[in-house]
């Protein structure tokens, strides 16, 4: 194993708490966008319900719809589009 390879191994537990909260953080926007209470907004993995969890939203009220649950993935898009264009482009 390189030295180089330690480094990522130390930034992986960094990486997944970030990817969690960009994921997490586009579910809990949109809710709230769409008139909901955000109850509880977790990214820590952990133990609840005799599972194992990454981070997970609650949420009550407002009326968040199929928009929600796609809301990671519009997230990606817009992060790919703007790193797509910083690395090629030069912009910003």
């Amino acid at each position: 194993m390189k030295k180089t390879d330690w480094w990522w191994l130390l930034g992986f537990p960094a990486y997944l708490i970030l990817g969690t909260a960009r994921h997490e953080g586009a579910h809990a926007l949109t809710a709230w966008l769409q008139g909901a209470e955000i109850v509880e907004f977790v990214v820590v993995p952990g133990l609840r319900d005799g599972g194992v969890y990454f981070g997970y939203v609650r949420w009550a009220g407002g009326s968040p719809n199929w928009l929600t649950l796609a809301a990671p993935y519009f997230m990606d898009l817009l992060t790919f589009g703007v790193f797509f264009a910083v690395c090629f482009f030069g912009a910003f």
